[in-house]
């Protein structure tokens, strides 16, 4: 699906009226009135701001409706808008861009518009336009592909070992050092985590076993694995864990499904995901 597909005439304003962000938002959002013929509403209302500087994304609201198409409402500010709270020097939007996603397809479609409004050549092109009409003729916005949004499966690295409680720390130690990982979580029989281990944990665990010559049975896992674990899920959306990982300050996370650990989500492959050069179709596996 194109950019294209979703503009319409009528749920495009330009110029807008407002001079605050805020009304603007308003004002854009009025222009889905009825739509197909349902009354307004959706089950993700994405409110997005950009300028030629950069893109701001406003948060997101939740409503019920009956609507089935996804809707997009565009509307382009003459002069910078003002916004509320914004640190001085700090990039003000003239381009207010909402999208509608019905019931149902919240869970299945999330439009990434940063890539489509972000584009410094789009952006100008926006602001110079004249109206709705010109606007639509803008074949670098109209072409552009709509895709879905990218979730934590999509990116995670799965992986095949387990280490259970009862797993000596001498393997743990073993694992950690040959596969070069910075943590490995523990699970139980029916592959739940139950706690993770980080290389610091085992250093410090060697470090101490340096100076030990007895001949008891060692530790294991379950001895000193950290008991609370912060997991995702395998179907959340990508941008979503990220935010969480960026919240708690955490380099990599553990994957579940249904319930059970099947991999680690790690920031550098975040990264590349959210922010690195667009892939060629096919690239990713």
């Amino acid at each position: 699906m194109r950019l294209g597909d979703l503009l319409r005439p009528e749920r495009i304003r330009v110029p807008l009226r407002s001079r605050t962000l805020r009304d603007a938002v308003l004002e854009t959002a009025a222009l889905f009135g009825p739509v197909d013929g349902a009354p307004f509403g959706g089950s993700a209302y994405l409110q997005l701001a950009s300028s030629p500087s950069g893109l701001t994304r406003m948060g997101s609201a939740t409503d019920r409706g009956r609507n089935r198409q996804p809707a997009i409402a565009l509307g382009v500010a003459p002069r910078e808008l003002e916004v509320e709270g914004l640190p001085a020097g700090a990039p003000l939007p003239r381009i207010v861009v909402l999208t509608l996603l019905p019931p149902g397809l919240d869970r299945d479609v999330r439009f990434r518009l940063d890539a489509a409004f972000s584009d410094p050549e789009v952006e100008k092109s926006l602001v110079r336009s004249g109206g709705a009409e010109q606007l639509l003729g803008l074949r670098r916005l109209t072409e552009i592909e709509l895709k879905a949004a990218l979730r934590v499966e999509d990116v995670m690295e799965p992986v095949t070992y387990r280490i259970y409680p009862d797993t000596p720390l001498d393997e743990v130690l073993d694992l950690i050092v040959r596969r070069r990982l910075s943590a490995v979580p523990v699970v139980g029989e029916g592959l739940q985590v139950r706690g993770i281990i980080t290389a610091d944990e085992i250093l410090r665990y060697g470090l101490r076993a340096l100076g030990s010559r007895s001949t008891d049975q060692g530790p294991r896992a379950g001895d000193i694995m950290s008991r609370s674990v912060l997991c995702v899920s395998d179907d959340e959306l990508l941008e979503d864990a990220a935010q969480t990982m960026a919240n708690r300050h955490v380099d990599q996370i553990p994957v579940v499904r249904e319930g059970e650990f099947v991999g680690f989500l790690k920031r550098e492959d975040v990264l590349a995901a959210l922010f690195g050069p667009a892939e060629v179709d096919g690239d990713r596996k």
